[in-house]
């Protein structure tokens, strides 16, 4: 079918209300409206479906049946008709059908379509036996046709035009649709392609089909959901596991409105102010009623409340007195437009052009400390947007000064200051006041003084805690201190030690609210000792509290334990039968022989940094125990025994312990300390270097190296080899630990040869070499065997074998 279309350039009939509304016209009785962008929306009635796009009718389609309408990025615009064909103006995108075949039921047809704002489409669908169908596809109309089929569980469905959509902030698009049951109406949720739910609106909330349903985003990743009819208008957060809808109050005189269409956006607004949006119906005598969305204190509270829009009050809109709002359609939080049930002056477009102006009366706002004062912040728009009036007084100066009682009503916020605590002297502070109608680049703010005065001085304070206990060299422990509510607070604070006292450590603090008691390091008496102190708090004007306020310390004994060894402890123990050194604590505690000290234990570990035990050490504790140390062990000592040619370096970490009373332990710092094990070598020089041959296949020798001094193991013992021919010229050379083989590259020969090797022993394990013995030995190749060449035949009687080279 060809599509009828008709581009047309006329501008559409418009009557200036209002700087904020205006009021087209289009032929027919419009039956729904679709936004795409503030002042781009098209208009479906009972005669054809219209295009405006900045105003300005761009294109018309002759269709009395459209159901939903797409404008793409590119400015595609097309429409789906009750048979579910897709007519695009200009051929934009290629013409199709967006309803799957169904080979069991007729399709009647399509009851509504709608497109989320990045072009996710959903379509409800209705078919002859009364069932329905819903469609969905992720590029909408941009996309290929049909649209995927949604499943719609079991029983029996029909379909109806109340459908929602929205995209959450993570990008998801959702849709609610209205069904009718058997019995009941329900609702479908889907995200993108799957059903998140199936809800059924509680018969004692309202019995009533609804007439409209309305998405918009929240915080989370499910929408809050909206829906209304002729008891009035509905509201819930949409949840897969139980979704509870409630009731939203309407404004006095409005609680027996019919709510045929309401829409709500979000995420366009700010901290002061989120929600946009129109709901519309008619009161019972008839009369249409707008209800515009106050904003909310974040998207999740958006659409609780509402107040009568006064610029579409009584007499303001055109036509009838009794022409019913059918449908409204917002974009973000600045353009909405609603269509009238009327065949003339029958859309109205709405924009949010100008930002609240705010009025905070006189200041600054004056409160006795111990009374209260009442201020009323009010706010005005050209647009007659809904406002909310919002005070911030946790960031501004004198915060801690009074606290803010707020009683918020739309267009207006009622403050009761309650100061929260003495003064003393006046103190002023500020609150920050904000205006929005939901679109935050119209927030406006405005900042009010206030001015506490004081009546009253100061008084004692109290501290917390009255009472601690510690241990010496143990925790500190913190005392707060707190003015009378009754009295004047003090700005700083006088601590000190209760006079009469000897030793009692001073406090520290800077003269505040707080002071930190910090135990000696050691208490050296076994009943342990208590200090007392006292503080007084200080007013602006320098007066010290007459009473002071009286707190204790208990402190245990003893403290923590000295550190066992000094930094850098070591010792060198020379490795032989019978050697040994002990490792013996240098110091335990400062309270050594003072009755009662507990038995001060010392813990030994192997150092982190460390190798373990050298081969040949032996570790005992104090009674003989050998230890790998492999997990702390106590002992008064070590001792460290080393065998003969044992060397290495044991590394240790020891910390010295007590007990505490109560339980628990107290350690001193860890200290590392070393025992080096080496053994008495012989001298380099007088050992000797000895020389073995042994002969190997393929005419190889093999040089077998030792030597007479001892603890090899413990040295770098090498040797220089030298194989030389009897004459002294040099064959082959290696440089060969000790002991050690080494295999010379001997000649190849056909006949036994003699040759000369010799070495020199050397120890470069530190220092400069040191020169050891020296040796040499004759050693003989193993001649190559003879091998046989080819076979010569001198007949039968005659053979001659030759043999092969070289030998």
């Amino acid at each position: 079918m060809r599509p009828l279309v008709i581009i047309s350039l006329c501008l559409g009939v418009a009557t200036a209300a209002r700087a904020d509304w205006d009021v087209n016209e289009v032929p027919g009785i419009a039956r729904s409206v679709d936004v795409f962008a503030p002042g781009s929306y098209s208009v479906s009635t009972s005669t054809q479906t219209e295009l405006f796009e900045n105003g300005i009718q761009s294109a018309v389609f002759l269709h009395s049946d459209v159901f939903g309408t797409f404008l793409s990025p590119m400015g595609c615009f097309a429409v789906v008709v009750r048979p579910g064909d897709v007519i695009s103006h200009q051929n934009c995108r290629a013409a199709g059908n967006i309803i799957p075949p169904d080979p069991v039921n007729t399709v009647v047809g399509i009851r509504r379509v709608k497109h989320t704002p990045s072009g996710t489409g959903y379509a409800s669908v209705a078919l002859s036996d009364g069932g329905l169908s819903l469609l969905t596809a992720s590029a909408g109309l941009a996309g290929p046709t049909p649209w995927t089929l949604l499943s719609a569980g079991a029983g029996l469905l029909s379909s109806t035009d109340v459908l929602g959509v929205v995209e959450t902030s993570d990008g998801a698009p959702h849709a609610l649709f209205s069904v009718t049951g058997v019995t009941r109406t329900e609702f479908l949720w889907y995200t993108r392609d799957r059903r998140q739910a199936q809800m059924v609106v509680p018969s004692h909330l309202t019995s009533k089909s609804p007439r409209t349903v309305d998405l918009f985003a929240g915080s989370g990743p499910h929408p809050i959901a909206l829906f209304g009819n002729s008891d009035g208008l509905f509201r819930g957060q949409l949840d897969p596991a139980g979704t509870t809808f409630s009731t939203v109050m309407l404004p006095d005189g409005m609680r027996d409105v019919s709510i045929t269409s309401v829409d709500v956006n979000t995420g366009n607004g700010s901290v002061h102010g989120e929600g946009f949006g129109l709901a519309v119906g008619v009161d019972p005598s008839g009369e249409p009623v707008v209800l515009g969305a106050v904003p909310a204190s974040s998207a999740d509270n958006a659409g609780t409340q509402w107040r009568v829009h006064p610029a579409f009050e009584g007499s303001a809109l055109p036509g009838a007195s009794q022409a019913t709002p059918l449908e409204v359609s917002c974009i973000g939080s600045s353009f909405c437009l609603f269509i009238l049930d009327q065949p003339s002056f029958n859309v109205v477009t709405y924009v949010n052009a100008n930002a609240p102006v705010l009025d905070v009366g006189p200041s600054p706002i004056v409160v006795n400390e111990t009374g209260t004062a009442t201020a009323r912040f009010v706010a005005t728009d050209i647009d007659l947007d809904a406002v909310r009036v919002s005070v911030d007084a946790s960031s501004t100066p004198g915060a801690d000064l009074v606290g803010v009682n707020i009683v918020e009503h739309p267009d207006q916020l009622d403050v009761t200051l309650v100061p929260q605590r003495p003064v003393c002297k006046d103190e002023e502070g500020l609150l920050r006041v904000y205006a929005s109608d939901g679109l935050a680049s119209h927030d406006v703010q405005a900042t009010v003084a206030y001015r506490v005065v004081n009546t009253q001085g100061p008084a004692r304070p109290t501290v917390l805690p009255s009472r601690e206990s510690t241990t010496a060299s143990g925790a500190s422990r913190v005392f707060t201190a707190q003015p009378a509510s009754e009295a004047c607070p003090a700005v700083r604070y006088v601590w000190s030690p209760v006079s009469g006292q000897s030793g009692a450590p001073l406090l520290s603090t800077d003269g505040g609210a707080q002071a930190t008691f910090t135990p000696p390091e050691v208490l050296c008496q076994a009943s342990g000792t208590s200090y007392a102190y006292e503080v007084r708090g200080v007013d602006e004007g320098g007066l010290t509290s007459s009473a002071a306020a009286i707190f204790t310390v208990d402190v245990a004994p003893w403290g923590r334990p000295l550190v066992p060894f000094a930094s850098g402890w070591e010792r060198t123990l020379t490795s032989g039968p019978g050697s040994s050194v002990d490792v013996v604590p240098d110091a335990l505690h400062t309270c050594e022989g003072t009755p009662e000290l507990p038995t001060v234990d010392t813990e030994w570990r192997l150092s982190a940094s460390g190798s373990g035990i050298p081969d040949g050490v032996t570790v005992r504790t104090a009674d003989g125990t050998a230890v790998t140390l492999h997990s702390p062990v106590s002992s008064e000592r070590l001792r460290v025994e080393a065998a003969e040619c044992a060397y290495g370096t044991l590394a240790l970490t020891a910390r010295n312990r007590i007990p505490v009373t109560g339980g628990g332990t107290q350690d001193s710092a860890d200290a590392e300390l070393r025992v080096r094990v080496e053994p008495s070598l012989e001298d380099v020089a007088t050992g000797s270097l000895e020389l073995g041959v042994v002969p190997s296949g393929e005419g190889d020798v093999d040089i077998a190296l030792d030597t007479s001094l001892n603890c090899v193991d413990a040295r770098s013992l090498k040797a220089r080899m030298f194989l030389e021919t009897l004459g002294g010229e040099a064959l082959d050379s290696a440089v060969v630990p000790v002991p050690g083989t080494w295999r010379p590259a001997l000649p190849r020969s056909c006949t036994v040869e003699s040759y000369r090797v010799r070495g020199e022993l050397f120890d470069d394990s530190e220092g400069p070499v040191r020169e050891g013995g020296r040796a040499q030995a004759e050693i003989s190749n193993q001649p190559l065997p003879a091998r046989l060449g080819a076979l010569e035949a001198g007949g039968w009687w005659h053979v001659v074998a030759k043999a092969r080279a070289p030998c």
